[in-house]
């Protein structure tokens, strides 16, 4: 098997740090995968929040707290266009046509700027944008505001971003690239020595063979440190994951999930749901009708399984993401947990 050589990117890098600070829900909850926060993002995150001036906390939360949908597309975008340092995104975004930077940011969320009008346009917003993240945001008032203001809204946001990196980020940005480039060659390490363990508990892909048959580009994350965020253009996949997972391939972490395995069982929906996904593939707003829930809570139930690495996720038509029980897994899972009840009798 031919495995991805690990990346990582600091202008990415840095967009990951200003959505932390302003939308966490917009990461992966660690509690759900029983993980342990880094200190010293949260003292980083801490120190920011209490030095920034309310104005330009005011506008960092418009333009990043209420546009997450916007800077994970510039994430995107800056990955398609070759640019890994802050300083070339700062000038990407400056030299670039407003509206043109806005259509690079639809087009990686698959929305053609040009062919729409504007309410249009708006509603697609809603359900490609909105409708897929599962957290409150209003990508749709921000672009809308863009829409009228489009030299105004760009230059906003160089300000913000520019004034956050020379006062901020800028300090740091040495120890992070040094961890980064820490974790570059401790992971590919890992991904060559123990790929199955690897690919499953830090990627959440469900066997080698799946990985195999993807065109991967892989890059760790430091603000990130539990998520898993991906996107697809012409063919590859650009796989973004948070470097604190590498807890998930600890032995102690094991014996918790055993114990947290048992616990999600008890639980009458998630039992449910396990035996609906054990007979067929099904996609999220099915299950969300069937069980006559909110997509936004059948996508916590569905996040708790996966975190046990028992689900299968797979792409569909109309990029509907499918769900089915890996019985393989789930037996796996249910076996350790016997083996480890008669190991302690």
């Amino acid at each position: 098997m031919k495995l991805p050589k690990i990346e990582y990117n600091m202008a990415c890098e840095f967009i990951f740090s200003m959505i932390r600070l302003f939308k966490e829900e917009a990461f992966l909850d660690y509690k759900k995968m029983i993980l342990e926060k880094d200190k010293d993002i949260e003292e980083y995150i801490k120190n920011v929040n209490n030095e920034l001036s309310f104005l330009i906390k005011r506008d960092m939360e418009l333009l990043i707290s209420d546009f997450v949908g916007g800077m994970f597309g510039l994430i995107n975008a800056s990955i398609y266009a070759d640019i890994k340092t802050v300083p070339e995104l700062l000038v990407y975004i400056e030299q670039t046509e407003p509206l043109d930077l806005l259509a690079d940011i639809l087009e990686t969320w698959d929305i053609d700027l040009e062919n729409h009008e504007e309410d249009k346009l708006i509603s697609i917003i809603r359900e490609q944008i909105i409708g897929r993240l599962d957290i409150i945001t209003k990508d749709d008032e921000v672009i809308r505001e863009y829409l009228k203001h489009p030299k105004e809204m760009q230059q906003r946001l160089l300000h913000i971003m520019t004034y956050y990196y020379e006062h901020h980020f800028k300090a740091e940005e040495k120890r992070i690239e040094d961890i980064l480039k820490q974790k570059v060659l401790a992971h590919q390490i890992l991904l060559e020595g123990h790929t199955e363990a690897f690919i499953k508990n830090m990627l959440f892909f469900t066997s080698a063979k799946e990985f195999e048959e993807s065109s991967i580009r892989l890059f760790v994350m430091y603000f990130g440190e539990f998520n898993n965020i991906y996107n697809v253009k012409n063919g590859t996949v650009y796989y973004f994951y948070g470097f604190s997972l590498e807890q998930r391939l600890n032995q102690e972490y094991n014996k918790v999930v055993r114990k947290e395995f048992l616990r999600l069982l008890q639980d009458d929906t998630r039992y449910e749901i396990i035996k609906l996904l054990a007979n067929k593939k099904w996609y999220g707003k099915e299950l969300a009708d069937h069980f006559e829930l909110t997509t936004a809570t059948m996508s916590y139930h569905l996040t708790k399984l996966t975190t046990f690495g028992i689900v299968i996720i797979e792409r569909g038509i109309n990029k509907r993401i499918y769900y089915s029980l890996d019985k393989k897994e789930f037996t796996s899972l249910y076996t350790s947990v016997l083996d480890d009840i008669f190991e302690e009798c």
